[in-house]
């Protein structure tokens, strides 16, 4: 069972990320500046099955959003003491890597999942180019997961893929590794096993 906190001001393409199974239970955190979604995302939602939850965040400050969702996530991980639960955070607020990081090192099944495609739909409004297409970036995480299977491992997986996923050069991959690991011959075994994935 996996359960979702989504950072709705940060991503909308909620389903080119995630794939919700019926056991699932998502939490979407909305605002008044992020409070529309489309009506084939709102079937999805419906037709998984899972439990959803929906909290609009009413404003009080900056960051308002970020505190309220680690708040609740904080909540659930308490209420889930004992049992085999993932919890993952979608959004491309780096500032929850440090968030996923502190529980996983309570050891907690914590992640945060962002990736490429939501950087590329923001970057077609931002930049007015085309963004790559959802098989395109499904098939490039396709790619990263089975060079990555036999070197990272199942509690760092999914947040070490977001990043991989998320940065085009093996540069900034490097940094932003470095940056969520704290392991610099760790992050190079992954650089290595990742040598035909950036070109």
């Amino acid at each position: 069972m996996t359960n979702y906190f989504i950072d709705y001001e940060n991503v909308k393409n909620i389903f080119d990320i995630i794939s919700l199974k019926k056991d699932d239970y998502c939490a979407v955190f909305y605002s008044k500046n992020a409070n529309k979604m489309d009506v084939d995302d709102v079937k999805k939602l419906v037709d998984s099955g899972a439990t959803v939850e929906l909290f609009k965040v009413e404003p009080s400050g900056k960051n308002a959003l970020d505190f309220q969702l680690s708040s609740f996530l904080g909540f659930k991980i308490r209420s889930a003491l004992g049992q085999k639960v993932a919890f993952r955070v979608v959004t491309k607020d780096g500032g929850f890597l440090a968030l996923g990081n502190f529980w996983k090192e309570m050891g907690a099944d914590v992640g945060v999942i962002s990736t490429a495609s939501a950087d590329a739909k923001t970057s077609t409004k931002a930049t007015a180019k085309k963004a790559a297409t959802s098989p395109e970036i499904d098939e490039r995480r396709k790619q990263a997961s089975e060079l990555l299977d036999d070197v990272v491992s199942k509690e760092e997986f999914d947040s070490v893929l977001d990043v991989v996923c998320r940065y085009k050069t093996k540069q900034a991959a490097n940094d932003n590794l470095g940056k969520l690991l704290k392991d610099s011959e760790k992050v190079g075994k992954i650089l290595k096993a990742l040598k035909t994935f950036y070109k």
